[in-house]
């Protein structure tokens, strides 16, 4: 008797599972698709992705799911087709209950603008790989000049995350420019006429440490506008020379 409880009890609740699978994911379902929830995995961050981006990628691939019946609406598609944006990292589409398509969006996040010398713009992203400009535009550190991809992996990475993690350099430097000898100059908001020589990313928070220095206690006293350029490049030195 208590085997037999027990079945019933199992086959009821494999019957309210299947039930369950069938209404959230959709299938079987007529209701129509009242709304499309997007979610950011990455929502404290500047992207150039919206919720608004997001309803005109699918409109224009003509997989809007909205007004649709549950049970038409391809999910794996839809991700496939967010997925092909090149700042979309990841998409996850899921149906809930009462109509509603749920996307979760992870971004591929622009690191820096690079407008290397005779060639078109691009941003990058952490890892160093290039995301197209297209209609977007961010505000991001520049780097200009003498720029390849080997350069921009070996150097242009490590500054780009170094200037991203800390705020105060990340608001103070606006142009990194590549010379010729393939070594670094900085150009900042304040002393718009100095360049900070800063050379290659070795030793980077040290001669961000010693720049720093510098800049709180030297020009205060000796006025933004006395030097013409900075050099942090020698070990535990800051030269400045002055107009």
């Amino acid at each position: 008797m208590k085997t037999l409880l027990k079945l019933l009890l199992l086959l009821i609740l494999a019957s309210y599972l299947v039930y369950a699978f069938i209404h959230v994911s959709g299938k079987g379902d007529n209701t129509p698709c009242r709304m499309v929830q997007v979610t950011f995995t990455d929502s404290l961050h500047n992207g150039f992705i919206t919720a608004d981006e997001v309803y005109r990628l699918l409109k224009k691939a003509n997989v809007y799911p909205v007004g649709l019946p549950m049970d038409s609406v391809d999910g794996k598609r839809i991700e496939d087709i967010l997925q092909g944006n090149g700042f979309i990292k990841e998409a996850v589409c899921f149906k809930a209950p009462n109509g509603v398509v749920n996307l979760t969006i992870t971004q591929r996040l622009p690191l820096l603008r690079i407008m290397p010398d005779g060639q078109p713009g691009y941003y990058i992203d952490a890892e160093g790989d290039r995301m197209e400009e297209r209609d977007y535009h961010a505000d991001l550190v520049v780097a200009t000049g003498r720029i390849d991809s080997i350069y921009v992996k070996k150097q242009l990475v490590p500054m780009a995350c170094y200037l991203r993690d800390n705020a105060f350099w990340n608001d103070m430097i606006t142009q990194i420019h590549v010379r010729r000898d393939r070594k670094m100059d900085l150009y900042t908001r304040v002393g718009s006429n100095m360049v900070v020589h800063f050379g290659t990313t070795d030793s980077l928070e040290r001669k961000f440490r010693n720049l720093r220095a510098f800049y709180e206690q030297a020009l205060p006293k000796a006025g933004w506008n006395t030097y013409e350029s900075i050099n942090v490049e020698y070990y535990n030195q800051v030269v400045a020379t002055r107009i």
